[in-house]
């Protein structure tokens, strides 16, 4: 059957709606939805990632071509912990009954001040290692959304999940494990907290290189 191709005003349109996804599920994150990083996953998918057989929405608008805003930290050569987590920092609160720490990573979103030198092409941010756990295993922006998107939620749950993303979640491969009154408590959900601070990072970008565009989501 033959296809008609989508003019450039319904692209736009659908711009417009996946933008208004992403600051909806932005803002469902920051009210303690966390869970809602797999919706963010998918929106951002669909805005950023081509294969071999289709384009990214922004691609189909030639939009990807502008420069994406790097919020992560650079890894010292010189730390001696094995572990980076370039995207997130960590924050620990009293329990409401005030007997326990309770510790979390949280998104960096607009905590580093965005600047020229931190605008880059797009397939340098897409697949800069913004992980690597204690094991030694490394994710990039794409392999962190790709991993929660295809097998663990987002659009599609496989019966199996590959070794390294499942120890990430599911393990204390993080590294991370905050000690209090002689117990353990491991930390988990690097993957989602790291998904909400990439979201930031591509509204940011669209503001920043592209007001016109990111206009059009307003009212």
């Amino acid at each position: 059957m033959a296809k008609l191709p989508q003019s450039r005003d319904e692209l736009f349109k659908h711009l417009s709606q996946q933008l208004r996804f992403l600051r909806n599920s932005c803002k469902l994150f920051d009210e303690g939805d966390i869970a809602e990083a797999k919706r963010l996953g998918v929106t951002l998918r669909l805005l950023l990632h081509n294969t071999k057989h289709s384009n990214s929405l922004l691609k189909q608008l030639n939009k990807q071509k502008i420069r994406f805003y790097d919020s992560a930290r650079d890894r010292n050569p010189r730390d001696l912990i094995k572990f980076h987590y370039a995207l997130v920092g960590l924050k620990m609160v009293r329990s409401n009954s005030g007997d326990y720490l309770q510790s979390s990573y949280v998104a960096r979103c607009s905590e580093i001040p965005v600047e020229k030198s931190r605008l880059v092409l797009f397939e340098k941010w897409w697949n800069k290692i913004v992980i690597i756990d204690s094991k030694g295993n490394t994710f990039s922006r794409k392999e962190i959304i790709l991993a929660v998107v295809n097998t663990d939620g987002g659009a599609h749950v496989d019966p199996e999940l590959e070794e390294s993303y499942a120890e990430l979640k599911l393990s204390d491969s993080t590294g991370w494990a905050i000690c209090f009154e002689g117990k353990d408590f491991t930390m988990h959900e690097v993957e989602l907290h790291s998904i909400r601070q990439i979201a930031e990072e591509v509204l940011e970008s669209l503001k920043l290189n592209s007001p016109k565009l990111f206009q059009i989501t307003t009212g």
